[in-house]
């Protein structure tokens, strides 16, 4: 299941007694080089209210970040398609005379893509040709490699992949539902796309938001910087039993960023909206597409980057935390800009 670290137990181990309270901000790129130019809490004291009284602010931190991936099953030949393509550029850049034999313009149909990511890299090594020779293996282990420095996050960060797909389990009398994680993944060791193949799979109904209101109170009780992407094919249907307007503004008042990325339109998608990855549904033009997921990946990053931990005084409900007018270049962590 989803578990993580007790936000008392992360007040202890920053030497903090557990008589506060970790708000999470996002700060505008001016504040945030004015406050690392000159870490001064003074004019932090002016920002906070609960429960319409000021509070006093103990400490700032960055610490680590954690990312989540709720990722649609369907999705995942899009994944395979685009960490294909990119694997394909590298190879074309770096063995030539090359002749390309596929479609000229570099389209994919990733529904009809089903034998995975590894089969389906492999299955695209005859895609090149060059006058004397085929690709070596070495090549293509050079490309995948290379793979893993594509997409990447921040120092101190981590990324999980979690399925939107509940997994009933007895226990006793009690039933539980299960859905399923990965382990955290450095992101020192990889980039978004190299990692795709991680990502875990059950067969049973979707579940996005129920999956998001567990991912957003574990993400919560870490007191630590961290977003959420809910990846989206769009034929998927939610069956959840908390509607998506609720577990919004359930992730707003926990202050975790959510971001919605989709390959399709449909239902899901209309329900969450967000940000299109690919321009046809159902269809990628891996060139371009690399491009969009690129741009959606450096939003994130620079989301993650902007974000701090504020310790304030006494034990406050986070949801009950504002900011006043005075807090210029800063908005809690999950509200909108």
């Amino acid at each position: 299941m989803f578990a993580g670290l007790e936000g008392s137990r992360a007040a202890a181990e920053m030497g903090l007694d557990t008589d506060r309270t970790a708000v999470v901000v996002t700060l505008e790129q001016e504040t945030l080089l004015e406050l690392e130019a000159a870490p001064d809490l003074g004019p932090l004291q002016s920002w906070f209210l609960s429960d319409d009284e000021p509070v006093r602010v103990v400490a700032v931190d960055k610490g680590p970040a954690e990312v989540v991936v709720v990722r649609d099953p369907t999705a995942q030949p899009y994944l395979d398609a685009l960490a294909k393509g990119f694997i394909d550029r590298e190879i074309a850049q770096t063995v030539a005379p090359l002749i390309r034999t596929d479609d000229p313009k570099n389209a994919w149909d990733p529904r009809i893509l089903k034998q995975g990511e590894a089969a389906f890299i492999e299955a695209g090594r005859e895609i090149f040709k060059t006058r004397q020779r085929k690709i070596q293996d070495a090549e293509l282990a050079a490309a995948r490699r290379t793979l893993k420095t594509h997409l990447t996050f921040g120092d101190n960060t981590r990324l999980r992949f979690v399925s939107p797909m509940a997994a009933p389990v007895s226990r006793t009398v009690e039933q539980m539902n299960v859905f399923n994680l990965t382990p955290e993944l450095p992101v020192d060791s990889g980039g978004l796309l190299s990692f795709v193949e991680n990502a875990p799979s059950l067969r049973f109904v979707h579940r996005f938001s129920d999956a998001l209101t567990i991912v957003g109170r574990e993400l919560h009780r870490k007191t630590q910087r961290r977003a959420v992407v809910v990846l989206l094919e769009g034929s998927s249907l939610d069956r959840s039993q908390i509607s998506t307007a609720e577990v919004r503004n359930l992730l707003r008042d926990l202050q975790v960023p959510v971001f919605v990325w989709s390959f399709g339109t449909g239902p899901v998608v209309e329900e969450w909206g967000g940000y299109l990855l690919s321009r046809v549904p159902g269809h990628l033009e891996v060139d371009r597409d690399q491009t969009v997921l690129t741009e959606a990946h450096d939003e994130l990053s620079t989301t993650l980057e902007a974000q701090r931990i504020v310790w304030l005084d006494g034990i406050h409900r986070v949801h009950e935390i504002e900011l006043t007018t005075a807090a210029s270049g800063v908005r809690l962590a999950g509200a909108t800009q």
